[in-house]
């Protein structure tokens, strides 16, 4: 599913405590191998690894989160 994507969109499974099942964790793993952009919905922000951005930011306007972005994600899509 992630391969066939633009962007991934990822909510917490329990939005309560902001917690992450197995499911969104291996979905954004996949999608940073794969070079995708992922826009987490949180409050609070993923660790940024070496070879990713993370970016405060909002999805149209109706949910607040982070856009992160693989270092090598804007040469990807470019080409």
């Amino acid at each position: 599913m992630v391969a066939d994507c633009t962007y991934l969109v990822l909510f917490p499974d329990n939005p309560r405590t902001g917690t992450w099942g197995r499911g969104s964790s291996l979905s954004f793993r996949t999608a940073m191998q794969q070079h995708k952009r992922v826009f987490v919905v949180t409050a609070i922000p993923p660790l940024s690894a070496r070879r990713t951005r993370v970016i405060p930011a909002s999805l149209c306007g109706v949910v607040s989160g982070y856009l992160v972005v693989p270092a090598n994600a804007e040469a990807t899509h470019a080409a």
